[in-house]
């Protein structure tokens, strides 16, 4: 797909007419959260954050931005607002210097939904379900990779936690699972209802705190999930070793885990040892 390269100006003439055809038309950075718009010639930031159209406190879960952004390429969701259901269409762009996201919002009609799909209320379910199905792991039914990069690695963070499971020999494919899917279960049980997990690889977890005040709660947390591994598989020593590291920013996810996966490397076999470290600042 070729990349959409306008002038501010340009934008904004753009902008003004598709808000004429479209229930919302705007540019976006799903990283920052931010809304752009247009001044004398140039491009700035408006106040607010591009989740509040949707009556959210946080950013979406599923930000169709997001993907585009990291694919630099163009996504669609449908999205729900009370009774209402909006088909959204996100293109990567560059305006000028700066890029972003348009995003354009089509309200769908309640006939062609109860036409197609018998009511409103089954098709939201159809759609939920299989956003799900997209980016939830099978086996421990924490968010799995694609989700990370195509959502999480765009979320703008205070701490990355990274939880890897190692392995000894002897240990069978079964019992892998079972274990892995027993420290997701620990893991979901210790974070926050605002931290998100992923599991990125086959033996590797991610949580994303996105409102963490200080390192010192990030160690804080580290000693929790410590404790509870510790006592979940205290007579497991001859089949496993976990390292736990995490790393306080802030910054993106996608800044975030490589220093803590640089981290967990340094636990090597130590299964009780955590490593806290921080995000150089520029």
């Amino acid at each position: 797909m070729k990349i959409i390269s306008l002038e501010p100006g340009e934008a904004a003439a753009q902008l003004h007419r598709l808000n004429q055809i479209f229930e919302i038309a705007r540019f976006v950075d799903p990283v920052k959260n931010r809304i752009y718009s247009f001044k004398d010639g140039e491009i700035c930031i408006t106040e607010g954050v591009c989740h509040e159209v949707w009556n959210r406190g946080q950013r979406c879960e599923n930000c169709v931005s997001s993907k585009a952004f990291s694919t630099r390429g163009q996504a669609f969701k449908v999205e729900f607002m009370n009774d209402r259901v909006f088909l959204v269409i996100a293109t990567y762009c560059e305006v000028g210097d700066t890029p972003c996201v348009l995003e354009l919002v089509i309200k769908m009609s309640d006939e062609l939904l109860s036409d197609a799909f018998g009511s409103t209320e089954s098709f939201a379910a159809m759609v939920i379900n299989a956003g799900r199905n997209i980016y939830q792991d099978a086996l421990t039914c924490a968010r799995n990779r694609r989700y990370y990069d195509e959502q999480m690695s765009m979320f703008n963070a205070d701490a990355a936690v990274v939880a890897e499971l190692r392995f000894k020999d002897g240990c069978t494919p079964d019992r892998r699972k079972a274990l892995l899917s027993e420290l997701a279960d620990v893991l979901h049980s210790c974070i926050r209802r605002r931290d998100v997990l992923a599991r990125i690889e086959d033996n590797t977890f991610v949580v994303g705190c996105l409102d963490m005040r200080s390192e010192d709660d990030l160690k804080g947390m580290l000693r929790r999930l410590q404790d509870s591994i510790k006592h979940e598989f205290q007579d497991l020593d001859s089949e496993l070793s976990i390292a736990l590291a995490g790393c306080y920013g802030p910054g993106t996810m996608e800044d975030l885990v490589p220093a803590a996966r640089v981290a967990v490397e340094e636990c090597a076999d130590k299964r009780d040892l955590m490593i806290v470290c921080s995000l150089p600042q520029a």
